[in-house]
């Protein structure tokens, strides 16, 4: 760590976020290399996010969304990892929250519709919900 910043701070405050800082940087040039690092705790620059999402060292660049629920993700999603704050595996981001993807909505129109719904297309018919193929 650079001591000059860290000892050059004026507070408590400003050190402790000089040395999360400078830790960050370490590990994040480690995960460069494939090496990861989790380093932070509940009492070690804990982090915090929103309700229901998990802080993690190594999240995936290409956030599991509703959105994109059968998106097959491009390599460098699956290779490289940034830090912050993710759905807890196995659930799906959709409108800051994570649900299960049986949950998911769909968007049609700029319309979002549930599992099951059914929408009028321009087919000017009743067709079955895109959502069941979306879901399935």
């Amino acid at each position: 760590m650079c001591m000059n910043f860290y000892c050059g701070a004026s507070t408590q405050n400003e050190r402790e976020i000089a040395k999360c800082n400078y830790i960050d940087a370490y590990a994040r040039e480690c995960t460069r290399f494939n090496i990861l690092v989790s380093w932070r705790s509940n009492i070690l620059c804990p982090k915090s996010c929103p309700a229901g999402l998990e802080y993690s060292d190594c999240a995936s660049p290409c956030p599991r969304t509703c959105q994109a629920l059968h998106y097959v993700m491009p390599a460098e999603c699956m290779n490289e990892c940034v830090s912050g704050c993710q759905c807890p595996s196995g659930t799906f981001l959709q409108d800051g929250l994570c649900v299960q993807p049986e949950e998911c909505q769909c968007e049609y129109n700029r319309q979002r519709y549930n599992d099951g719904d059914e929408i009028k297309m321009s087919c000017n018919k009743w067709c079955e919900n895109i959502c069941i193929y979306y879901h399935g």
